[in-house]
């Protein structure tokens, strides 16, 4: 089997997820990667931002200017931590905090969208296989600093 021709299926999944949420969330005002930290924020309220980097594993100055935009327009506030005047505390806001049902449900949708036909021991098994993708590319990358 060809490696490369292996990998596509996993990067169209990600791109059609991303582009099934995007499109139905739009009308809200929400850009891409927004829900999945909204969502984390509203269960983690007062969380910092490395908190949020390192669960989504994405970079502290990407994750700024994302947080920075969402703030702009009303869906969260960042105030300074009290432990650690350096660092930034996260919260939901009330214009954020009312769109948390309709982000959640686009989830579920989507999700249920995705896992359409497959058995929940399948279910089960997929989850399995990306944790053992996302751990086994992690560990990869910790390795190249």
């Amino acid at each position: 089997m060809d490696k490369i021709k292996s990998l596509q299926p996993m990067l169209i999944a990600h791109l059609a997820f991303k582009r099934n949420m995007e499109a139905n969330l739009k009308k809200y005002g929400l850009h891409s990667g927004n829900p999945k930290f909204m969502l984390y924020i509203a269960d983690n309220e007062g969380c910092s931002q490395k908190d949020l980097a390192e669960t989504f594993y994405i970079e502290t100055c990407t994750l700024s200017s994302v947080l920075a935009n969402m703030e702009e327009r009303g869906f969260i506030e960042r105030k300074k931590s009290e432990k650690d005047k350096r660092s930034y505390c996260i919260y939901i806001t009330p214009k954020g905090r009312q769109l948390l049902e309709p982000v959640r449900k686009q989830f579920e949708k989507t999700i249920e969208t995705a896992l359409s036909g497959f058995s929940s021991e399948e279910v089960e098994m997929l989850y399995n296989y990306l944790d053992m993708v996302a751990s086994n590319l992690k560990e990869a990358n910790s390795q190249l600093n």
